[in-house]
């Protein structure tokens, strides 16, 4: 496709595409893993006035990376292999809400995982 100038754009001013199976993949396996908490988490925010807000929050948040969408395509990704350990540091909070029955831990333990995806 030819601009104005009638050149072909560069490689540099294309806009990168993202990996939509590696994200739909991960969303995946974070929903199968964290369901009990977020079908807690739905209860909650139902019945209790003072969480109403909680229905919110995931579309505020995902309002906030669509207006950033340019700026987060424009990064260049690369793994790293500290995330395996923001990974393992939300299982473990996971595991530990679990245990003593922390409402809290549990419900904080997949944005400790969706950090390491963004």
């Amino acid at each position: 496709m030819a601009t104005v100038t009638g050149q072909q754009p560069t490689q540099a001013a294309a806009v990168r595409s993202a990996p939509w199976v590696a994200i739909a993949w991960f969303a995946a396996l974070i929903v199968a893993v964290y369901f009990p908490v977020f079908r807690h988490l739905v209860g909650v925010w139902s019945s209790d006035d003072d969480m109403g807000h909680g229905f919110f929050v995931p579309l505020v948040a995902g309002y906030l990376v669509w207006q950033r969408r340019e700026r987060l395509l424009a990064v260049n990704w690369k793994p790293a292999w500290w995330g395996i350990a923001i990974v393992l540091l939300g299982v473990a909070e996971s595991y530990v809400g679990t245990l003593g029955a922390e409402q809290f831990l549990q419900g904080t333990a997949p944005l400790v995982t969706l950090v390491e995806c963004c």
